[in-house]
């Protein structure tokens, strides 16, 4: 089962921004200024202390304040640092992330829409057969994940060739059956204006 990981980490902002205003990267800034990396990337993401025991900024972040032409206490707030470190990590599985995701994305309008569609699409679908009904529904997602030519001829035990042309099949008799539908619909308007 496929799993995504949420981690909530605390940076400090100001390096960031004034790292990220000039470079692109992390890397960029440090060979720009001929600092490591890790160390840089240390304080950035508070796994490093800018103060020493006796209360004196670090070389680095001297080094750090000078190049970014802020002074110690504005890059490196002692409040941020003081934080307590709590660190977590909670595994979740995709399709829950991907639910809530749609859900939190979905508009009333969009949802509405795409409800209507999904029902006028099923009603359509009522006129093929239920092999090729159910096809159309696992290769385009319907109710589900999609899933590929090789996937639903697993489970009918036939090629993916097979599964193409059954497809192809279906889509042609729906495109058939919408047509007729709305020649007949506009057939019914003609008639009425007459």
């Amino acid at each position: 089962m496929n799993e995504a990981r949420i981690e909530l980490r605390i940076r400090n902002n100001v390096l960031y921004r004034a790292i990220f205003d000039k470079y692109a990267n992390v890397h960029a800034f440090c060979v720009a200024h001929g600092v490591r990396d890790q160390q840089v990337g240390l304080l950035l993401n508070l796994k490093a202390l800018p103060k020493k025991k006796d209360g004196g900024y670090t070389k680095m972040a001297k080094r750090l304040s000078e190049i970014c032409s802020l002074p110690e206490e504005m890059l490196f707030p002692q409040q941020l640092y003081e934080l307590e470190k709590v660190e977590a990590a909670v595994g979740i599985p995709m399709e829950v992330l991907v639910r809530e995701e749609r859900a939190l994305l979905e508009d009333p309008y969009n949802a509405a829409l795409r409800n209507d569609v999904s029902n006028q699409l099923r009603t359509l679908m009522d006129v093929i057969p239920k092999r090729e009904k159910d096809v159309l529904l696992m290769r385009f997602g319907i109710g589900g994940p999609p899933m590929s030519l090789t996937q639903v001829g697993n489970v009918y035990d036939l090629t993916r060739e097979r599964i193409r042309q059954i497809e192809r099949r279906a889509l042609r008799r729906l495109r058939e059956t919408l047509r007729g539908r709305i020649l007949g619909d506009s057939l019914d308007e003609l008639r009425e204006v007459m």
